[in-house]
């Protein structure tokens, strides 16, 4: 089984056409850090909760969700369906971006260092 430490869904069509920007300055940051990841690029309306994965691959620290409202919702779908236990980070880059200002998790898009600690925030 493939192991990885995170996995990226980006959509990039997200709010203002930041996201491919974000995405490769996290790239950046992952490889810098010796991190593994796998990315899924999103460049056309796709259901993400419906997308097989590839393979079989142990997600070892996050599920890291580049987009806005709905695509946190879809990436939502896609851990419930592929049974993923690792946390989903968010990365917010839409619109409004109402479900990271209600978790209070809007802040420097540039930092990433919030992957690599352990500290989660549960959310019921």
């Amino acid at each position: 089984m493939k192991s990885v430490d995170f996995q990226i869904i980006a959509n990039l069509m997200s709010g203002d056409g930041s996201a491919r920007k974000i995405l490769e300055e996290l790239k950046f940051f992952l490889q810098k850090q010796n991190q593994i990841f796998n990315v899924l690029e999103i460049t056309k309306p796709t259901p993400i909760s419906k997308l097989p994965q590839d393979g079989h691959q142990k997600i070892k620290k996050a599920v890291v969700c580049l987009g806005g409202d709905g695509t946190v919702s879809e990436t939502v779908g896609y851990i419930l369906n592929h049974q993923v236990e690792a946390p989903l980070a968010i990365i917010p880059t839409g619109t409004a971006n109402i479900i990271a200002s209600s978790l209070g998790l809007l802040s420097d898009k540039k930092d990433f260092n919030f992957l690599l600690n352990k500290k989660t925030k549960e959310v019921y």
